[in-house]
């Protein structure tokens, strides 16, 4: 099976998402800053978000026999993000900068989220 452009449009939020994770994760190794590491994800997460409306525009589409990509999986997607990005959001806000928030390391939540 060849992949064409229209494959990866339709992968976007999931190529997008699974890059950030990679990025944040070398940006933790090498240098550990929480509002580094949040501006990061947040800005991967509205990223993926994003891609959404391009992937719309060519659903749908079998992209293997396993993963198709269609309006409901789209709208998935996007309910998906949002909630991370709300999670990020809160958890950044709880875990607090400086001497306020939590004292341990912080920055690997987001990768867990």
């Amino acid at each position: 099976m060849d992949l064409t452009i229209q494959h990866f449009i339709a992968l976007a939020p999931l190529l997008i998402t699974s890059l950030t994770v990679v990025v944040v994760m070398l940006a933790i190794a090498w240098r550990r800053n929480h509002s580094q590491t949040f501006l990061l994800s947040v800005a991967g997460l509205n990223l993926a978000l994003l891609s959404i409306y391009p992937a719309l525009k060519v659903a749908p589409l079998v992209v293997t026999p396993l993963l198709h990509i269609d309006n409901f999986a789209c709208l998935y997607m996007a309910i998906i993000l949002a909630s991370t990005l709300a999670c990020v959001t809160m958890a950044h806000a709880y875990l607090g900068d400086g001497k306020a928030g939590y004292p341990g390391n912080r920055e690997e939540l987001y990768l867990l989220i």
